[in-house]
Protein backbone atom coordinates (compact mmCIF):
# COMPACT_ATOMS: atom_id res chain seq x y z
CA UNK A 1 0.00 0.00 0.00
CA UNK A 2 1.52 3.38 -1.28
CA UNK A 3 1.83 6.40 1.17
CA UNK A 4 -0.62 9.02 0.30
CA UNK A 5 1.77 12.37 -0.47
CA UNK A 6 1.67 15.29 1.62
CA UNK A 7 -0.91 17.09 -0.48
CA UNK A 8 -3.24 15.03 -0.84
CA UNK A 9 -3.32 14.52 3.32
CA UNK A 10 -6.01 16.28 5.16
CA UNK A 11 -3.12 18.19 6.72
CA UNK A 12 -1.27 18.92 3.67
CA UNK A 13 -4.60 20.21 2.39
CA UNK A 14 -4.82 22.59 5.55
CA UNK A 15 -1.40 24.12 5.18
CA UNK A 16 -1.69 24.64 1.33
CA UNK A 17 -5.55 26.48 2.33
CA UNK A 18 -3.77 28.87 5.24
CA UNK A 19 -0.47 29.08 2.59
CA UNK A 20 -2.77 30.87 0.13
CA UNK A 21 -4.92 32.55 2.51
CA UNK A 22 -1.73 33.89 3.86
CA UNK A 23 -0.37 35.35 0.72
CA UNK A 24 -4.12 36.73 -0.31
CA UNK A 25 -4.14 38.49 2.99
CA UNK A 26 -0.69 39.89 2.15
CA UNK A 27 -1.56 40.83 -1.62
CA UNK A 28 -4.42 42.86 0.22
CA UNK A 29 -2.16 43.97 2.41
CA UNK A 30 -0.04 45.29 0.13
CA UNK A 31 -2.44 46.41 -2.41
CA UNK A 32 -4.12 48.72 0.73
CA UNK A 33 -0.71 50.05 1.34
CA UNK A 34 -0.58 51.35 -2.12
CA UNK A 35 -3.69 52.41 -1.81
CA UNK A 36 -2.60 54.26 1.23
CA UNK A 37 0.19 56.12 -0.01
CA UNK A 38 -1.72 57.20 -3.37
CA UNK A 39 -4.47 58.84 -0.90
CA UNK A 40 -4.15 62.63 -1.65
CA UNK A 41 -2.41 64.75 1.08
CA UNK A 42 -5.13 67.29 2.43
CA UNK A 43 -7.48 65.25 -0.55
CA UNK A 44 -5.21 66.30 -3.30
CA UNK A 45 -3.40 63.18 -5.45
CA UNK A 46 0.47 62.92 -4.96
CA UNK A 47 0.37 63.34 -8.43
CA UNK A 48 -1.73 66.68 -8.69
CA UNK A 49 0.83 68.16 -6.16
CA UNK A 50 4.17 66.97 -8.18
CA UNK A 51 2.25 68.71 -10.84
CA UNK A 52 1.49 71.54 -9.00
CA UNK A 53 5.00 71.98 -7.44
CA UNK A 54 6.53 71.73 -11.10
CA UNK A 55 4.10 74.86 -12.24
CA UNK A 56 5.06 76.97 -9.55
CA UNK A 57 9.01 76.52 -10.01
CA UNK A 58 8.30 77.27 -13.35
CA UNK A 59 6.30 80.82 -11.89
CA UNK A 60 9.86 81.36 -10.47
CA UNK A 61 12.18 80.85 -13.63
CA UNK A 62 13.39 83.87 -14.70
CA UNK A 63 12.54 84.05 -18.41
CA UNK A 64 15.88 84.55 -20.25
CA UNK A 65 15.80 83.99 -24.18
CA UNK A 66 18.52 81.99 -25.95
CA UNK A 67 20.10 85.37 -27.31
CA UNK A 68 20.33 86.59 -22.97
CA UNK A 69 22.04 83.54 -22.41
CA UNK A 70 24.40 83.62 -25.31
CA UNK A 71 25.81 87.47 -25.11
CA UNK A 72 24.51 88.50 -21.48
CA UNK A 73 21.79 90.91 -23.18
CA UNK A 74 18.32 91.33 -21.31
CA UNK A 75 15.34 93.28 -22.28
CA UNK A 76 15.90 96.87 -20.94
CA UNK A 77 14.28 98.31 -17.59
CA UNK A 78 12.13 100.73 -19.23
CA UNK A 79 12.56 104.82 -18.57
CA UNK A 80 14.91 106.59 -16.58
CA UNK A 81 13.15 108.32 -13.77
CA UNK A 82 14.45 112.21 -14.59
CA UNK A 83 13.68 114.83 -11.49
CA UNK A 84 11.12 117.29 -12.31
CA UNK A 85 13.82 119.98 -11.20
CA UNK A 86 15.87 118.69 -14.14
CA UNK A 87 13.32 118.32 -16.52
CA UNK A 88 11.60 121.96 -16.23
CA UNK A 89 14.86 123.38 -16.20
CA UNK A 90 15.65 121.97 -19.56
CA UNK A 91 15.04 123.41 -23.39
CA UNK A 92 11.20 123.06 -24.25
CA UNK A 93 10.13 123.35 -27.80
CA UNK A 94 6.31 124.58 -28.94
CA UNK A 95 4.68 121.47 -28.24
CA UNK A 96 6.45 122.18 -24.01
CA UNK A 97 8.75 118.86 -24.69
CA UNK A 98 12.35 118.81 -23.65
CA UNK A 99 14.68 119.31 -26.54
CA UNK A 100 18.23 118.14 -25.27
CA UNK A 101 20.20 115.09 -26.52
CA UNK A 102 20.83 114.29 -23.07
CA UNK A 103 17.02 113.59 -23.22
CA UNK A 104 17.58 111.61 -26.75
CA UNK A 105 19.76 109.52 -25.37
CA UNK A 106 18.24 108.56 -21.97
CA UNK A 107 15.26 107.45 -24.87
CA UNK A 108 18.02 105.07 -26.12
CA UNK A 109 18.59 104.07 -22.79
CA UNK A 110 15.37 102.73 -22.28
CA UNK A 111 15.07 101.11 -25.77
CA UNK A 112 18.08 99.21 -25.70
CA UNK A 113 18.86 95.83 -24.57
CA UNK A 114 21.03 95.85 -21.12
CA UNK A 115 24.00 93.52 -21.16
CA UNK A 116 23.91 92.33 -17.78
CA UNK A 117 27.42 91.65 -16.99
CA UNK A 118 28.78 94.98 -18.34
CA UNK A 119 25.66 96.93 -16.85
CA UNK A 120 26.34 95.93 -13.44
CA UNK A 121 29.83 96.63 -13.57
CA UNK A 122 29.66 100.10 -15.05
CA UNK A 123 26.60 100.77 -12.15
CA UNK A 124 28.67 99.85 -9.44
CA UNK A 125 31.59 101.82 -10.16
CA UNK A 126 29.94 104.73 -11.50
CA UNK A 127 28.08 104.51 -7.55
CA UNK A 128 31.15 104.09 -6.32
CA UNK A 129 33.41 107.47 -7.53
CA UNK A 130 29.82 109.44 -7.56
CA UNK A 131 29.91 108.69 -3.47
CA UNK A 132 33.75 108.95 -3.23
CA UNK A 133 33.75 112.74 -5.18
CA UNK A 134 32.17 114.13 -1.98
CA UNK A 135 30.07 112.07 1.25
CA UNK A 136 27.00 114.75 0.30
CA UNK A 137 25.93 113.43 -2.61
CA UNK A 138 22.98 111.19 -3.06
CA UNK A 139 22.64 108.97 -5.88
CA UNK A 140 19.00 109.10 -6.81
CA UNK A 141 19.02 106.76 -9.87
CA UNK A 142 21.94 104.80 -11.27
CA UNK A 143 21.32 102.76 -15.18
CA UNK A 144 23.20 101.16 -17.79
CA UNK A 145 22.02 99.56 -21.18
CA UNK A 146 24.88 98.57 -23.58
CA UNK A 147 25.73 101.61 -24.60
CA UNK A 148 24.70 104.05 -22.53
CA UNK A 149 24.85 105.11 -18.77
CA UNK A 150 23.06 107.74 -16.75
CA UNK A 151 23.63 108.79 -12.98
CA UNK A 152 21.35 111.27 -11.53
CA UNK A 153 23.30 112.83 -8.06
CA UNK A 154 21.53 114.90 -5.74
CA UNK A 155 23.77 117.57 -3.46
CA UNK A 156 24.17 120.59 -1.76
CA UNK A 157 27.67 121.25 -2.63
CA UNK A 158 26.56 122.28 -6.32
CA UNK A 159 26.75 120.65 -9.12
CA UNK A 160 28.38 117.07 -10.17
CA UNK A 161 31.10 117.06 -12.39
CA UNK A 162 30.70 112.84 -13.16
CA UNK A 163 34.77 112.81 -14.39
CA UNK A 164 35.87 109.22 -14.40
CA UNK A 165 39.79 109.49 -13.83
CA UNK A 166 39.50 107.95 -10.78
CA UNK A 167 38.68 104.64 -12.14
CA UNK A 168 40.76 103.31 -15.23
CA UNK A 169 37.57 100.21 -15.87
CA UNK A 170 35.60 103.07 -16.42
CA UNK A 171 38.24 105.25 -18.13
CA UNK A 172 38.52 102.70 -20.61
CA UNK A 173 34.61 102.03 -21.00
CA UNK A 174 32.75 105.00 -21.23
CA UNK A 175 33.05 108.85 -22.38
CA UNK A 176 31.23 111.68 -20.27
CA UNK A 177 28.53 112.23 -22.65
CA UNK A 178 27.12 115.37 -21.71
CA UNK A 179 24.22 116.61 -18.76
CA UNK A 180 21.77 119.01 -17.66
CA UNK A 181 21.10 119.85 -14.18
CA UNK A 182 18.05 120.58 -11.90
CA UNK A 183 17.60 122.80 -8.79
CA UNK A 184 15.42 122.11 -5.39
CA UNK A 185 15.46 123.72 -2.22
CA UNK A 186 15.05 120.83 0.68
CA UNK A 187 12.70 121.09 3.98
CA UNK A 188 15.69 123.35 5.48
CA UNK A 189 15.72 125.76 2.39
CA UNK A 190 19.09 124.51 1.22
CA UNK A 191 19.36 124.90 -2.65
CA UNK A 192 19.87 121.02 -3.87
CA UNK A 193 21.46 120.88 -7.43
CA UNK A 194 20.29 117.65 -9.15
CA UNK A 195 23.16 116.51 -12.16
CA UNK A 196 22.18 114.51 -14.52
CA UNK A 197 24.86 112.76 -16.12
CA UNK A 198 24.93 110.84 -19.69
CA UNK A 199 28.32 108.67 -20.74
CA UNK A 200 28.70 106.33 -24.01
CA UNK A 201 30.45 103.26 -24.42
CA UNK A 202 33.90 103.70 -26.52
Amino acid sequence: MSTPTPASTPGGLANDVTGLDARLKSTKTQGLARERDSVAVNGQDPQTIQRAAADASQDFAPAISERSLDSGLHEASGPFPISKSVLSNCLKNRNGKCEDQVVDTLNLLEKEERNEPWATEAERRLRAIALAANRENVIRDCRCGSTVCAIEVASSAGRYGGYLDSDAWLTGQLDLWDGIYGYEVDSSGTQITISLKIYRRR
